[in-house]
């Protein structure tokens, strides 16, 4: 198992998005809703939007301090998928390396335990 970095699990639990690992990869729950077209779509806990940019990240790594979380569409069906997230973002959170995906469930219970404050 990788070590994580502390802003990933530090964001991890401000966005309120557990994490486990299991099967030699990292398993994010992300609640998800429905959208428009039948799939499910949710707030990605590392993938930044700011209007007018590419990213919301800027040209040295870092965020925004005005962006918000961007939204990723999936199809059909509660369960995991592969990240499709920004290089900016992975290397932001040092996840380049790293082995992720994100579990889509209807509803999260609470992280009730800080990793760093």
């Amino acid at each position: 198992m990788d070590k994580l970095s502390d802003t990933f699990l530090n964001q991890l639990y401000r966005v309120n998005c557990p994490i486990r690992y299991e099967d030699d990869r990292y398993i994010i729950d992300v609640k998800a809703v429905a959208n428009c077209s039948n799939g499910l779509r949710f707030a990605c806990p590392i993938c930044l939007y700011r209007k007018g940019t590419e990213s919301g990240y800027k040209y040295k790594g870092t965020p925004y301090t005005n962006s918000t979380a961007l939204f990723h569409n999936h199809g059909e069906g509660y369960g995991t998928r592969a990240n499709h997230c920004s290089i900016q973002a992975k290397k932001y959170y040092n996840l380049t390396d790293k082995n992720f995906e994100f579990n889509l469930v209807k509803d999260i219970s609470y992280v009730s335990n800080p990793f760093k404050q």
